[in-house]
């Protein structure tokens, strides 16, 4: 009978942890914990887990434990404004500011404006004025009129002419499959063979509205305007716009980012 109870009592104990961890504790990350800023606009965890926080105010890096920030304006920054920061198949941090583009020195522990010599490693050569790691961790950049893409699994790199005199805003690619956004609302693809940039659609765009593109898993592109409402959808493989379930719900939601989950759903 003894060993009936004890047995119970065991049971019940192990149910009790199974339920008490069933669930998701949440903890408050602020200025209070050690964080520069509360207003967060980007988000990376390394390969090496840590995890890093893009603020208003600097760049945080939280090792679970505590923070600790780095800062732009000793580098000739006019303020510490982080827009976003990714990490290539290399490992290379990569850190953009309002004007200038930043590499984080892993030995030095340190924010680097002095980019192009790792650049130059790639045989990407000249001043970037854009820069991106894609889905597939590959780097973009442009210097004036020349596209530069770097596959690190391939070790190779591919140049293209960009067309026109519109501005390039972005470049999405997933699975290889690249496409660019232009100033002027044209977005063109790059073909799979990597050969040739060309026309795949348009949209109208807004003055003074910053417009945006994203690639999900099944290689459908998501049009929309930060801080904007609309939210446009471009199947690339039936070649046109499309409706799709839940447009009504955003219509009149104001969209700061896109992202799915890999099951479709976005």
């Amino acid at each position: 009978m003894m060993k009936k109870n004890l047995l119970l009592i065991l049971m019940c104990f192990v149910c009790g942890l199974v339920y008490a961890h069933d669930g998701l504790n949440f903890r408050n990350l602020d200025v209070k914990s050690g964080i520069s800023d509360n207003y967060v606009r980007s988000v990376l965890r390394d390969q090496y887990g840590f995890m890093w926080f893009a603020t208003l105010n600097g760049l945080n890096r939280y090792d679970g434990y505590q923070f600790k920030k780095y800062t732009t304006t000793q580098l000739g920054a006019y303020n510490n404004d982080i827009e976003s920061i990714a990490e290539d198949a290399a490992g290379n941090i990569w850190i953009k500011g309002p004007v200038s583009y930043y590499i984080y020195d892993r030995e030095q522990d340190k924010l680097e404006n002095k980019i192009q010599p790792v650049l130059n490693k790639y045989g990407i050569t000249g001043e970037v004025s854009y820069l991106t790691v894609d889905k597939d961790y590959n780097l973009w950049c442009t210097v004036m009129d020349t596209l530069f893409h770097y596959d690190f699994a391939k070790s190779k790199l591919h140049t293209f002419q960009l067309p026109g005199k519109e501005k390039m805003q972005q470049v999405v690619c997933r699975r290889s499959c690249a496409y660019l956004l232009f100033s002027n609302g044209e977005i063109a693809r790059i073909d799979s063979n990597f050969q040739h940039i060309r026309p795949e659609t348009r949209r109208t765009i807004s003055s003074g509205l910053q417009y945006n593109l994203y690639i999900d898993t099944v290689d459908r592109l998501w049009f929309y305007a930060s801080h904007a409402s609309g939210l446009q959808c471009y199947d690339t493989n039936q070649k046109q716009w499309i409706d799709y379930v839940g447009r009504q719900e955003v219509t009149d939601a104001l969209i700061t980012a896109v992202m799915d989950d890999g099951d479709g759903n976005l």
